[in-house]
């Protein structure tokens, strides 16, 4: 009997023992999730800020030509040099496109590398309750330890 009795002693340890890894590799994989997470929103700020620091010539050309646009629309005066419809060679001005920032492609690059692979996290563990063997909460921890 006492034999059978520490058998079942050490099964209930060894399923409280799991049980308590399984929600520990819970709370770390919630941890990891939230900082990947969080490194993505920075990802997408510090790529949109250096984005528009290398299309800023392209911006204010957009904004100029709209400018001049709205001006025209009015029926502001517009400068020779803002009227004129052909370049330097004699070719048509293009209008020129408002530059997009693709954010798609900016989160796509961020989630391709491995360091920044999406965690899943596991359901929520329920705790191994078994009424053959009380014991206060403190007392089973300090029995698993």
């Amino acid at each position: 009997m006492t034999q059978a009795l520490a058998g079942r002693k050490l099964d209930i340890t060894r399923r409280k023992i799991a049980t308590r890894r399984a929600k520990e590799d819970r709370a770390d994989k919630i941890q990891k999730e939230e900082d990947r997470k969080q490194r993505r929103e920075d990802y997408i700020i510090e790529t949109r800020a250096q984005w528009e620091t290398d299309h800023q010539d392209d911006i204010e050309n957009f904004e100029k030509h709209l400018d001049r646009e709205a001006r025209k629309a009015r029926g502001d005066q517009v400068s020779d040099e803002e009227e004129e419809d052909e370049d330097e060679e004699g070719e048509p001005k293009v209008a020129p496109k408002r530059p997009f920032f693709n954010e798609a492609d900016a989160f796509k690059k961020f989630d391709e590398k491995d360091e920044n692979v999406v965690h899943v996290i596991p359901s929520e563990v329920v705790d191994d309750i078994d009424d053959d063997w009380p014991m206060t909460p403190q007392e089973e921890q300090e029995y698993i330890d």
